[in-house]
């Protein structure tokens, strides 16, 4: 509209008014709707109605201004969960709105982007883009969605939460492995691989070393890590067995012989071994039995016995050992059958002194004297006066009458011997040279002398040898003989005497050593026949034949191939083959002489071109000849001369030179051979003439620099360095400053000064190029926050930068736009342009700056923002208020609050995921969320019914989960309750109580558990059972009935049982012959009745004397409570030190830990009163509590012999406050 009220002005050139006349023209479309021209037209008249020319005004109207979105620019995007196909579905198909400036319709086109995985699978986004183009094609700004998809829930497990809990025997490794083993399973809301992390607990012990538990836990991770709820399994171990004896009954049971104290101490060191189902270390009491004679002092028992105890208190039945002594060995002889046998000379009569007496030595297994009966023999005569024997026996018996076998000895008496040579046996040997007859003489002269061991006279036979020859005519030997007769005819061994004759000198050389030795020309042939045709003389000291070997030498090379030696080596021998010492003759060879050149001196030297490499070939491959006096191969050393430089580079000489050396290094004079080269040619161009002629712009520095760094290139006919020489032409001006020539010359000389043709090069510089901008099109565009105040004054101050090819000043207008606001207020743009021109008037084309403000900076959360925690279901905090900032404009931004709860099966644990949402007023939203899981943690409590110890199982009350009082759990107002009961097996009896073990359960909904434990002991008092007592005689062969002790109103049929003894009661009848005195404890057990009714003490006397002992009785149960009623454990008679010389006693508790012990225990002043004394307690002196203990009492007796016997009770002891 303003555009149609501009008109034109026009003014006369005579003044006056000027009237104008309009013609509007009407609008006219072009390319697209909103684009076209009003064309409108004015004539001017003056006052003599003269017409002007028309003027003409032309309104272009245009649409470039690009559709603008109406739908703000995050509202399309949204986050969701990955499982949220509906919401995916519901977001994929929303789409943004644009608006026209110039209105009509608006096409979008959408691209619809794939699915990018963010940081783990089931997370990512799906980012949709589209662009709204109007009618005129104006493009709008991409609008983008972004739908996120996100993975917050955790994996829940679908195996109950204690479903994998197992209570087990400790030596169940099987099943322990299996419960390892197992692994619960969880299930994730998204799919995909869920990852588990186990923590194995280590074995935590419980009130013993093989019981407790074992607790592992584990999570689950999605592959978005979501980690879920601990999963808890609890595996229970326990130890119930008691240990069992791996050695058989009767193993360690043996009997000896009295004096094998190696096997008794072997017996007595052994042991049995228990094995216990869970391990662990075994606690093994023994009780060493004294040695019990029998009716001889050497023989008798030891019985000894244990019992085991394991870790967990459990205790074995009890292991006996006996070990018995015997003495039934007659003795030994340890003097060898045939050692005291002796064969003595008949002279010997020392020998015969000493062997008369000389006794045998026995010995017995059980010590003890032994007699020695000796019968001796009177001398028996032989064949011979002085040759027989004497016999003796002896016979050895020990204290017991065993007499041994008989020990006998011969001593023999003979005369056997010959006589002997008192002359050495090669005392007469002699040997001999053969010309010594006065040593012959003497030899056969001499005679050996004998000597005999009984005396009388000796006779000597000589046997005189010949003469035999030897190897050779003057050698040989006499062997003489004698032997020597005594007076019984024994003859000695034959003498003999040897006379070696010989001959042992070796001939010896008459001729010098070196006379024949000599020294010669190689070449002198004949001086070496004569010197190979001498020979050196011997002479021998027995005078006969000599015969000469010559060994002729072949040529041994020096240190060349014609010098040398020959060694030739003579021996002379005589008839006996004596050979003489090796005669040498040395001829020696020599050669002296040098080769000498047949090559005339100067032959070999020429002059040549520098460039005739041909010819230098030929020169350098020819060599002299030289020839020597000896012949044989001549060698050549040539030394070949490096090239010297005469007075210019490509001339000078090669001097090269030889000598000849013989086989034997003599070396020939000097050869020498000179090659002359020289240079006379001068270098010739190669580069063509115009090659470096160039025209270029006068801003092209490089091309410039190029040009003026080019050379023409000249070749030389000998190569070398050629020298160029340049003449670099001043700038010459042309028609413009920047325009006009550069010419440069060039002179090449080679290394001998031959100087080439003049070269010539012409640069042209010309000026035709505009100046353009340095500056990139959009490098000062920039895209600023709407409060980036700074930055919008550093780009408004910003300026393009134009280059002209050619320098000079460059002149810039800038034009400024002004600010146009976009759809919000905080955004648009500015629009700046600039032309720069150089001193050509030559013109830049226009360059656009655009600065657009925006605000895409999302409102931020502030201060101290909520965490994820976990807490228990009773603690959840109350949401926290946050505070908001905004870069533009914090006080229009708005908050929003929501809240979601994920359930599971348990209402008290859930999660809870708050989000906080802020917007700004250009759309840009942040989010924070809180997740707090929410847990019940703790197990629910209560009280357990206290432990119950009964005399009566009918008393015992039935399992309830009502028994357990003061129930209660923090998140839930159902407690379930489970009730099992476990007995041992027991049958109620003191020694075997009945026990009931009985668990309570409490649970709620998450899992928790608490076990509660009630025990319930049931013990049948024996204080009421009747007791009896008896006597009997170990000489009695009849049976003692113990049914005739039976009181009237206890029936017969029943079992009897020893308590203190194994012996057999067959149907009340006892066998009590031999028995050891003492007394035996028996109970009776009524038919079809589990427990004694009645407890009998037998007391056996030996040789019916009687035994004025009581028997010892345990009272298994006391009070210590402060009533003075049973406060104390008591053990009737113990405290008679007369007939219980000795005694301890230990007490256990249920968990096998000694809690009292001691030593002559009294019922008094050593007594236990509930008081724990145990070595292995932690407080000691406190108060035991109520509860089942187990007792070890071991005691000594004294029987009617005086003799000390021991003894061991056990058993289950009750204790009651």
């Amino acid at each position: 509209a303003a555009a149609q009220l501009y008109e034109p002005e026009a003014v006369d050139n005579c003044g006056g008014a000027v009237s104008f006349t309009k013609t509007s023209g009407t609008f006219v479309q072009s390319e697209c709707e909103n684009s076209g021209t009003y064309t409108n037209t004015w004539v001017a008249l003056d006052l003599r109605r003269n017409a002007s020319s028309v003027f003409t005004q032309i309104i272009t109207i245009e649409d470039t201004q690009a559709p603008i979105w109406s739908t703000e620019a995050s509202s399309l995007n949204i986050t969701l969960q990955c499982s949220d196909s509906e919401g995916l579905a519901t977001a994929q198909a929303q789409s943004p709105v644009a608006i026209d400036n110039c209105g009509g319709a608006v096409s979008y086109n959408r691209s619809s982007g794939e699915f990018t995985r963010g940081d783990c699978d089931n997370s990512g986004t799906y980012t949709n883009t589209w662009v709204a183009t109007d009618g005129c094609g104006n493009v709008s700004e991409i609008f983008t969605q972004v739908i996120t998809i996100e993975d917050t829930q955790i994996p829940l497990w679908s195996t109950e939460s204690v479903a994998l809990n197992v209570t087990l025997e400790c030596s169940d490794t099987e099943g322990l492995a299996n419960a390892q083993s197992q692994a619960p399973v969880a299930t994730d809301n998204c799919g995909g691989v869920i990852i588990y992390t186990k923590t194995s607990g280590s074995f935590i012990a419980g009130p013993c070393a093989n019981s407790g538990t074992y607790t592992n836990t584990w999570v689950a991770t999605d592959g978005c890590n979501n980690t879920s709820l601990v999963f808890t399994q609890v595996i229970t171990i326990e130890d119930t067995q008691v240990p069992v004896w791996s050695t058989e009954s009767v193993a360690l049971n043996v009997t000896l012989e009295c004096s094998d104290t190696e096997g008794l101490a072997n017996a007595q060191s052994q042991a049995p071994v228990a094995t216990d189902n869970c391990g662990g270390t075994i606690t093994y009491i023994k009780i060493s039995g004294s040695f019990v004679a029998d009716s001889c002092a050497n023989s008798g028992t030891y019985t000894n016995t244990w019992i085991a105890t394991d870790v967990c208190g459990n205790v074995s039945e009890i292991f006996t050992q006996i070990i018995t002594i015997e003495d039934t060995q007659v003795p030994v002889w340890s003097t060898e059958s045939v050692a005291l046998n002796v064969t003595l000379q008949c002279s010997d009569s020392e020998g015969l002194a000493n062997a008369q007496s000389q006794a045998p030595v026995a010995t017995d297994n059980c010590g003890g004297v032994i007699t020695y009966t000796k019968t001796s023999g009177s001398f028996v005569a032989g064949a011979c006066d002085n040759s027989g024997t004497y016999t003796n026996t002896w016979v050895a018996t020990d204290g017991c009458g065993n007499v041994s076998e008989i020990f006998t000895q011969v001593i023999t008496i003979e005369d056997t011997q010959i006589p002997l040579w008192s002359t050495e046996s090669v005392a007469l040997n002699v040997t001999l040279e053969c010309s010594d007859s006065e040593g012959l003489s003497n030899a056969q002269s001499q005679a050996p002398v004998a000597t005999d061991n009984c005396g009388g006279v000796i006779t000597y036979t000589k046997t005189s040898g010949s003469f035999v020859a030897g190897a050779c005519d003057n050698s040989g030997t006499y062997t003489n003989t004698w032997t020597a007769t005594d007076g019984c005819n024994n003859t000695s061994l034959v003498f003999t005497q040897v006379i070696t004759i010989e001959d042992t000198q070796v001939p010896v050389w008459g001729t010098t050593a070196s006379s024949l030795n000599v020294t010669l020309q190689c070449s002198d042939t004949e001086g070496l026949s004569t010197a190979q045709a001498q020979a050196p003389i011997a002479t021998d000291n027995c005078g006969g034949a000599i015969a000469y070997t010559k060994t002729s030498g072949e040529f041994t090379r020096g240190d060349c191939d014609n010098s040398g030696t020959y060694t030739n080596t003579w021996t002379a021998t005589d008839g006996c083959n004596n050979t003489s010492l090796v005669f040498t003759q040395v001829i020696t060879i020599e050669d002296t002489q040098v080769p000498v050149w047949s090559t005339e001196a100067s032959s070999l030297n020429i002059t040549l071109q520098c460039s005739d490499s041909e010819g230098l070939a030929t020169a350098q491959a020819q060599s002299p000849v030289a020839i020597d006096n000896c012949g044989g191969a001549v060698s050549y050393n040539r030394s070949s001369g490096e090239f010297t430089r005469g007075e210019c580079d490509n001339s000078g000489t090669y001097t090269n030179i030889w000598v000849a050396t013989d086989g034997c290094g003599n070396v020939s004079e000097i050869f020498t051979q000179i090659i002359t080269i020289e240079d006379t040619q001068v270098p010739v161009w190669s580069t063509e003439s115009v090659a470096l002629n160039i025209t270029l712009e006068c801003s092209d520095t490089e091309g410039l620099a190029n040009a003026q760094a080019q050379a023409p290139v000249a070749t030389d006919n000998c190569g070398g360095i050629i020298t160029y020489t340049k003449t670099s032409g001043e700038f010459t001006r042309g028609d413009c400053d920047n325009s006009g020539t550069y010419i440069n010359t060039w002179t090449a000389a080679d290394g001998c000064n031959n100087t080439s043709l003049v070269f010539t090069q012409v640069i042209t510089i010309e000026d035709t190029q505009v100046p353009v901008w340095s500056t990139e099109s959009v490098a000062l565009n920039v895209t600023l926050e709407c409060s980036d105040t700074e930055g919008l004054v550093a780009a408004q101050s910003q300026a393009p930068v134009a280059t002209d090819n050619c320098g000079g000043v460059i002149t810039y207008t800038k034009t400024s736009g002004s600010f146009v606001a976009g759809a919000c207020t905080n955004a648009g743009t500015y629009t700046n342009t600039w032309i720069a021109n150089d001193g050509c008037g030559n013109s830049s084309v226009e360059f656009t700056q655009i600065i657009t403000l925006e605000d895409i900076t999302s409102p931020t959360f502030i201060g101290n923002l909520p965490t994820d925690i976990t807490v228990s279901c009773d603690e959840v905090p109350v949401p926290a208020t946050l505070v908001t900032s905004d870069n533009c404009n914090s006080e229009n931004v708005s908050a929003t609050y929501n809240e979601s709860i994920i359930s599971t099966e348990c209402k008290s644990d859930y999660t809870l995921i708050r989000e906080w949402i802020a917007s700004d007023c250009a759309g840009n939203t942040t989010s924070y969320t809180q997740t707090i899981t929410v847990r019940d943690t703790t197990p629910p409590t209560g009280t357990a019914p206290e432990d119950l110890y009964l005399q009566d199982v009918s008393d015992i009350p039935d399992a309830s989960p009502s028994a357990v009082t003061n129930v209660m759990d923090n998140c839930s107002d159902t407690v379930d309750i489970s009730v099992t009961d476990e007995d041992n097996g027991g049958v109620g009896c003191a020694d075997d109580p009945y026990i009931i073990t009985r668990t309570f359960i409490l649970s709620d909904c998450s899992g928790n558990t608490t076990t509660l434990v009630q025990t319930i002991t049931v013990i049948l008092s024996d204080l009421n059972v009747q007791r009896v007592s008896g006597t009997a005689c170990n000489q009695d062969t009849v049976q003692v009935d113990l049914n005739s002790f039976l009181p009237n109103d206890i029936p017969a049929g029943g079992t009897w049982r020893g308590t203190n003894n194994s012996l057999n009661v067959d149907r009340g009848l006892l066998d009590v012959f031999g028995l050891q005195a003492g007394i035996y404890e028996f109970e009776y057990i009524k038919l079809a009745e589990i427990c004694p009714s009645l407890f009998m003490s037998l007391r056996v006397n030996e040789n019916c004397k009687v035994v004025e002992c009581e028997p010892i009785l345990v009272h298994n149960a006391f009070s210590p409570n402060g009533d003075n009623i049973n406060e104390k454990f008591v053990i009737d008679n113990i405290d008679n030190t007369t007939c219980y010389t000795d005694n301890t006693v230990e007490i256990y508790n249920r968990w096998g830990i000694l809690v009292f012990e001691t030593r002559n225990y009294n019922n008094t002043t050593n007594a236990f009163e509930g008081i724990s004394k145990g070595r292995t307690t932690i407080s000691q002196a406190e108060g035991l509590p109520t509860g089942t203990y187990f007792y070890i009492l071991n005691y000594s007796s004294v029987d009617g012999n005086g003799t000390i016997q021991t003894h061991n009770k056990s058993g289950y002891l009750f204790l009651s406050r």
